[in-house]
């Protein structure tokens, strides 16, 4: 945060209760998250299994989930601090702590969701595809990464002391406000077209193999996981622009937190979901639901026994 919103609000009779949106927040997004573990053991399990087949973008995922899961765990110390309450009751030494840790995982959400997305080009990239799309994996992969690194660094430099970004420093140099809304749309637009680009590609692919039905759903929901994590940055810009600067800036931090941790575990949950045929069709079959069949359909540049060696475990 900016060191001049680092301010201590005093009670007044109009002052709300003392109050915390704490122990929901952290419940449902808790429950999210481990509803995204299971799912990403579950991958990696199927990847491990009947021999070692883990490929980069495992290992992107699996630095991706640690990431996640120290963020939401430092989230959830922060709010022993105080966040998620209203600023009227916690004390400056409190608050200061709890920014601080807010400024950590700050660093750390932005990156996890980057590791996901670019797992899925490098997934994608596994395909016998033509130059072209290679070339075009290869540029979103480097894009992502570029502005990800370049949002990591405006926010280390926006304010000077570092430490004015969750205390009050004495003539400490920050960003005013204009540069921190341009820099804040900058790095919402760059996440709503990285969100679109990654949830369309697959889906793209995808129908120019002549594979089953039950895969299509299943890169569908890889799709669809991007579409909600555009909505969720949209949420979240929106939520950002009432919090600086009103004694509920604790509150609307966590509203924010929340936003991101759910975004992630989504993300998480749209990149796996596609290398899971396997186990989903022997859950099916034992419920009586006939296996899905091929398309009988010409293919065109992409070689399709890559998708089937990849939900046996081949490759």
């Amino acid at each position: 945060m900016m060191a001049e919103i680092i301010a201590f609000w005093p009670i007044t009779s109009t002052s709300p209760s003392d109050t915390s949106i704490a122990p929901r927040t952290l419940l449902v997004s808790g429950t999210i998250l481990a509803a995204a573990f299971t799912i990403y053991s579950v991958r990696v399990y199927t990847r491990l299994r009947p021999k070692y087949n883990l490929h980069m973008e495992d290992y992107l995922v699996t630095l991706a989930m640690v990431m996640m899961v120290i963020a939401f765990s430092l989230t959830a110390v922060a709010c022993q601090y105080g966040l998620g309450r209203y600023d009227y009751y916690v004390s400056p030494e409190d608050r200061s702590r709890a920014l601080h840790y807010t400024f950590v995982f700050g660093q750390l959400g932005p990156w996890a969701s980057t590791f996901i997305r670019i797992s899925v080009a490098f997934m994608l990239l596994r395909f016998k595809t033509s130059q072209i799309w290679r070339r075009i994996f290869w540029v979103a992969i480097i894009f992502q990464v570029l502005a990800t690194a370049g949002g990591s660094i405006a926010s280390l430099c926006q304010c000077s002391p570092l430490r004015a970004n969750w205390d009050a420093v004495p003539d400490a140099r920050c960003e005013n406000k204009l540069q921190m809304e341009i820099t804040d749309w900058v790095v919402v637009g760059i996440t709503i077209l990285d969100n679109i680009l990654f949830s369309f590609m697959p889906i793209i692919l995808i129908s120019m193999l002549s594979r089953p039905l039950l895969e299509r759903i299943l890169v569908s929901i890889l799709m669809a996981s991007g579409f909600f994590a555009t909505a969720g940055v949209i949420v979240r810009l929106c939520l950002s622009k009432s919090a600086n600067q009103n004694p509920s800036l604790l509150r609307s931090i966590l509203r924010i937190a929340f936003w991101c941790r759910i975004e992630e575990s989504v993300l998480t949950i749209g990149a796996c979901v596609p290398l899971l045929k396997s186990p989903i069709q022997r859950i099916l079959g034992r419920l009586g639901v006939p296996s899905f069949k091929n398309m009988t359909r010409d293919l065109n540049e992409i070689d399709s026994k890559y998708w089937d060696n990849c939900q046996s475990g081949s490759v």
